[in-house]
């Protein structure tokens, strides 16, 4: 009989709450402990509440810890995790430095504690589909894979001015999808990136709309489309093109209804965000979570995973400003 975990989690935002709603309902977790300094007792009349993580640690001695805080307090958690013991799951960007990236990879291998990070999109049922066709050489050999990410409206200026920027915050899911689907490193990036929506980002240095050019060293090409402003909703699509065919993966829509008449055909628009289209990846990928801390395996998506996509969004923006090809 496997042992029930209690867990703890530090955040309550979106991602916060979709990670607490998936703990609750799975069945190897028997308690959970929240750190979410704003929350009101009334509204988590369940859970045991804290103000700080380090109380949390301190009375609750949990097995699993999720952080879903802001990108600056990654750091301390995990080094401290790291001398407790406690095995993480984290939110991406695991930091925005490369160098304190590489220290925690230190501490983690060090400790021996287990780390998988939230590429959810990793987990997604159409995604993980398509990567097993790849696999299995459906495509034969792969030319190329587009990549299209759209947010449907632009987050508030409060977290763009903390978010490391669009290829740190946005684009790094998509980095991170591109390595999952090549199984392999890049050997060059070229990046075109433009404010196109909203001039006040020019305060924060940062961009709504990119595209991203990268060859893998299978010699696969990837392109990457990105806009934080689609004003017909959230538009995820998956190009596979190879020596056999073409695979897509399309957009999970509001539903499946279309009308064709005089005027064309019609279709619902899709989904509003990411809440809905990956709910299902939300879940599976604590499920695995989960299961990997159960039989104390290695994680799936781990902290190598998140410094290689680091790394890309950092060639990124160098590619950007130098306006040229960085070659690896």
């Amino acid at each position: 009989m496997n042992k029930r975990l209690k867990a703890g989690l530090i955040g309550l935002g979106r991602i916060g709450n979709i990670h607490l709603q998936n703990l609750s309902r799975h069945p190897d977790v028997e308690k959970i402990s929240i750190c979410a300094p704003s929350a009101k007792r009334e509204s988590y009349p369940r859970f045991q509440l804290y103000r700080t993580y380090q109380e949390l640690i301190q009375k609750e001695n949990p097995d699993i810890l999720f952080i879903c805080s802001p990108t600056p307090t990654h750091y301390e958690i995990i080094a401290e995790c790291c001398q407790l013991g406690i095995d993480v799951f984290c939110e991406k960007p695991i930091d925005l430095d490369l160098g304190r990236i590489q220290e925690l990879k230190k501490y983690i291998d060090e400790s021996g504690i287990i780390l998988q990070v939230g590429f959810n999109r990793r987990f997604d049922p159409d995604f993980s589909s398509l990567k097993n066709s790849l696999e299995e050489k459906a495509l034969g050999k792969i030319y190329q894979i587009t990549i299209t990410s759209r947010d449907p409206g632009f987050p508030s200026l409060d977290y763009i001015a903390s978010s490391g920027g669009m290829f740190m915050d946005m684009t790094i899911h998509d980095f991170d999808m591109c390595r999952f689907l090549t199984g392999s490193e890049i050997s060059e990036i070229y990046t075109k990136g433009q404010i196109r929506i909203n001039q006040e980002l020019t305060k924060y240095n940062d961009i709504d709309t990119a595209t991203t050019i990268l060859t893998f060293q299978n010699e696969i090409t990837t392109t990457i489309i990105n806009s934080r402003d689609a004003i017909y909703g959230y538009d995820q699509r998956i190009e596979v093109f190879g020596s056999k065919g073409l695979i897509t993966v399309d957009n999970h829509r509001i539903n499946n209804i279309s009308i064709a008449d005089y005027d064309g055909k019609k279709a619902n628009r899709p989904v509003s965000f990411f809440l809905e289209r990956y709910a299902l990846s939300y879940i599976a990928e604590v499920d695995e979570f989960i299961k990997t801390i159960l039989r104390r395996g290695k994680p799936s998506v781990s902290i190598d995973d998140a410094l290689k996509a680091t790394e890309i969004a950092v060639y990124a923006n160098q590619s950007l400003a130098l306006k040229k090809v960085i070659k690896l």
